[in-house]
């Protein structure tokens, strides 16, 4: 992986396809990817089911570059847009163990 300064990070714009959009009523979330999205996507939650597999909870971060990110884009469909919905501009993704889970009231 090549290393970028955090200026030029907030600044690249992902080369695929990685929205999520939520409905104003904010009980909908939709997500949108091409095939290199999905992967870059599969990817992560991989590397957070191996820490998992190690006992250990961690968590990754999708931004997108208006947000200091380059990990999502920020995609909607015109239906999407005229009924309300808003880019989801961080995404978190936390991955626990039965112990944190439990200790957490999860």
């Amino acid at each position: 992986m090549q290393l970028m300064s955090n200026v030029s990070l907030s600044m690249k714009r992902p080369e695929y396809l990685l929205s999520v959009t939520a409905a104003a009523s904010c009980d909908v979330v939709t997500i949108h990817g091409d095939r290199t999205g999905l992967v870059v996507l599969r990817d992560r939650i991989n590397e957070l089911l191996a820490k998992l597999d190690q006992e250990e909870c961690d968590h990754e971060h999708f931004r997108t570059p208006e947000w200091a990110g380059f990990e999502l884009s920020t995609s909607m469909l015109d239906d999407e847009r005229s009924s309300g919905h808003s880019t989801v501009h961080h995404l978190e993704l936390f991955a626990w163990t039965t112990e944190w889970k439990a200790k957490h009231g999860l």
